[in-house]
């Protein structure tokens, strides 16, 4: 099985003013969603080869036979870690922008930095073990993402309002 980060979820205030920050720099703004009926069902994940141990979410928005894998023993000093295995680039229900004002057409390198000490999560050492994340200890959260294997040598420093570095 192949794995590979599709998307990073960055958190932001209600109104999401910091993404202000995003748009102005050139990328565009996919569709809201909302999530009615959030419900969880717990259900060990061993029928998959999740690359770390998972619980099964269930949410009703969800067409049934298909679900979202959440990785087990995540404290909540560290990220969070999501499995979709229905989720494929070439199939997803709305058209999302692929072309953006910036540009950059993939996710190539993902470093964190947080104030946390390690040992780190299952899931964190092995989604780090499959060279899909790197972390490294700092005085605070920041989140770098490469574009294009950062070819162009271009990047912009979006803190101290989004703790986010971006490199294209």
């Amino acid at each position: 099985m192949t794995v590979a980060i599709d998307h990073v979820i960055v958190f932001c205030s209600v109104g999401a003013p910091e993404a202000e920050k995003l748009v102005d720099l050139g990328l565009e703004e996919g569709s809201p969603n909302s999530h009615p009926g959030q419900g969880t069902a717990n259900q060990e994940s061993a029928e998959l080869a999740l690359p770390f141990p998972a619980w099964t979410y269930r949410p009703s928005y969800l067409p049934a036979g298909r679900a979202i894998h959440v990785a087990m023993d995540t404290p909540l000093t560290e990220l969070e870690f999501f499995y979709l295995g229905f989720a494929r680039a070439s199939s997803t229900t709305r058209r999302e922008p692929a072309r953006h004002k910036l540009p950059v057409s993939r996710i190539t390198g993902i470093d964190i930095e947080l104030p946390v000490p390690g040992p780190h999560s299952k899931a964190a050492r092995a989604v780090e073990g499959l060279s899909l994340v790197s972390f490294h200890g700092a005085d605070r959260w920041t989140m770098t993402l490469s574009f294009d294997s950062a070819a162009s040598g271009n990047r912009a420093n979006l803190g101290p309002d989004l703790p986010l570095v971006l490199k294209w």
